[in-house]
């Protein structure tokens, strides 16, 4: 199992040269519990990332922006393992982006 900084290098890297895009890490400034990252992708709305340990938990914090970020019709991802974050990730990018046209 792949550690989180391992797990986040991966799908920086796959952002990047499959869609050309970019996974950019949150510093919270006193929000704690805020995603992880953001991942932004050319032509698709932003997605929050909380990256996570396979059999990692969210904190009561982490819980409490995710259902925010849900609930105010934001896009938010909880990235555990490489290749099913990359399947995520191509649906997003079609979904979002064929919304758009």
């Amino acid at each position: 199992m792949p550690a989180e900084s391992v797990l986040w290098r991966e799908i920086k890297d796959y952002v990047r040269h499959a869609h050309g895009g970019r996974l950019k890490k949150v510093e919270p400034a006193g929000d704690n519990g805020f995603p992880d990252g953001i991942i932004l992708i050319p032509g698709c709305p932003v997605l929050f990332a909380e990256f996570k340990a396979p059999r990692g938990k969210l904190s009561s914090r982490q819980t409490f922006w995710r259902d925010w970020l849900l609930h105010c019709g934001f896009y938010y991802s909880e990235p555990r393992f490489f290749e099913e974050t990359c399947q995520m990730i191509d649906r997003f990018v079609e979904t979002t982006q064929k919304d758009e046209k």
